[in-house]
């Protein structure tokens, strides 16, 4: 059997194929790799991190032991990232006031819904025995999840018709150059996020490339555009643009953009349900920030407290040090491979357009609305639902250096140290980036 060293290189508009079984295996391996690795730490870490994680811990105890969706003073888990409705409270008074996850309630009603038949049939309390239930349920919304993005990544791939070392060099990106495999070890929204935005982009791709795409692909990439936003709302403009995308493509075909926004709306009609049942208001209470808020919010500290211009604020989202490219530079192959998608005819360029729209919009929203880079974390943590659609790019930006002089160096260079960033992430993503405590080191940053 050839390795992928002699098999034969494809161009990335090759026609669309089924996957060698070369490739299948070295898919399956990958995947094997990455998930043994991302489950021994989901077994060493503690499933309570951060004042972030807490927070949804704490709700997700509430429903399932409570009956509520509150919880009074600090138990079971200490959080600023909490509401109330009493009068705000000092914080001598704070252990008396009821308080509710700042967090959207989607989430955690769906992960206290895993949580109950292990609390309820086999005993299981969620504070007291968080290690059991707590990295079930990271596995159930992390890990697992991760692992199929990985999977489907490599049929797409495939379907791209990409070549040997293109193949290879995207799959080992998807399992181990990105923030999503360092993140997996830890309760939040991103990665959920992230996994539905690239299932919403595989059908999507899917619908582009073929013109006889059945409701079931319009179907999928509603629903998985609409489970993205309802996990992270700032994903509203993968629903919004590929809600476009699919009218464009299918402006004779009324039924199939019928079929996109019927499924997009199921998961964010649940999303404002949710929150209306458990909090008493249609949306998260991030909306009012910081009324309501924990009075640690009243006057916060180190990097919470920051006001800088927001000049320098977008270059550390960008560039700095919590940097999409520079922590992370394989993006930066990504982006070349971003404008050959726009030039070249195909399935690709509206693909191509939404991702640059989508980054557009939401980095624009982040740099005008937040101040904090999402507090002491690993990267960019609000960009991070941005990954999937940066590589499906990726493929491109590959093709286009490994044949130029020195671009398969070049290439290795970026995931080597995209892939040190992960790592550097993976005993605690709620802390200092390795190019964040350069930063700090050199006095550009006293946070």
């Amino acid at each position: 059997m050839n390795d992928l060293r002699n098999a034969p290189e494809a161009p990335a508009s090759a026609p669309r194929s089924v996957l060698a079984p070369e490739r299948r295996y070295w898919t399956a391996l990958t995947v094997t790799l990455a998930g043994a690795i991302v489950f021994a730490l989901v077994l060493q870490t503690p499933p309570a991190l951060s004042p972030n994680d807490t927070s949804r811990w704490n709700a997700i105890w509430a429903m399932v032991h409570t009956g509520r969706c509150s919880w009074v003073g600090d138990k079971p888990f200490w959080t600023i990232d909490r509401c109330t409705y009493d009068p705000i409270p000092t914080t001598q008074h704070a252990q008396s006031a009821r308080w509710y996850s700042s967090k959207p309630y989607f989430m955690q009603v769906l992960a206290a819904g895993v949580a109950w038949p292990f609390c309820r049939l086999l005993g299981f309390n969620v504070a007291d025995d968080l290690a059991v239930v707590g990295r079930l349920i990271i596995i159930a919304f992390n890990v697992l999840p991760f692992l199929l993005l990985v999977t489907f990544y490599g049929r797409l791939l495939g379907k791209m018709g990409v070549g040997s070392f293109t193949f290879a060099f995207c799959l080992l990106t998807a399992a181990a150059g990105t923030y999503l495999s360092g993140w997996c070890i830890t309760l939040n929204n991103h990665i959920p996020a992230a996994v539905c935005v690239f299932f919403a982009m595989y059908a999507l791709h899917e619908i582009a490339a073929n013109p006889r795409a059945g409701l079931g692909w319009h179907l999928a990439a509603g629903l998985f555009a609409g489970m993205a936003t309802a996990f992270e709302v700032q994903a509203a403009a993968v629903a919004g643009l590929g809600g476009a995308l699919v009218w464009w493509l299918r402006r004779r075909n009324a039924a199939g953009v019928v079929a996109f926004a019927a499924a997009a709306g199921l998961p964010v009609a649940a999303y404002f349900v949710c929150n209306r049942v458990c909090t008493g208001r249609w949306t998260s209470f991030q909306w009012t920030f910081p009324r309501h808020y924990d009075p640690y919010w009243a006057r916060p500290t180190g990097i919470d407290a920051l006001d800088e211009p927001k000049g320098w604020y977008l270059f550390n989202l960008l560039l700095g040090h919590h940097g999409f490219f520079s922590l992370t530079p394989v993006f930066l192959v990504a982006a070349v491979g971003l404008v050959r998608n726009l030039r070249a005819p195909g399935p690709l360029r509206p693909l191509a357009l939404l991702t640059g729209l989508a980054s557009v919009v939401l980095i624009g929203f982040e740099t005008a609305v937040t101040s904090n880079y999402g507090g002491t974390s690993q990267g960019a943590r609000w960009l991070f639902w941005l990954i999937p659609i940066w590589l499906v790019m990726l493929p491109a930006g590959v093709e286009g250096a490994r044949g130029r002089s020195g671009g398969r160096w070049l290439l290795l260079a970026s995931l080597g140290v995209s892939t040190f960033s992960v790592g550097y992430a993976l005993k605690l993503p709620w802390s200092r980036s390795w190019l964040h405590d350069l930063f700090y080191l050199a006095g550009l940053t006293n946070y």
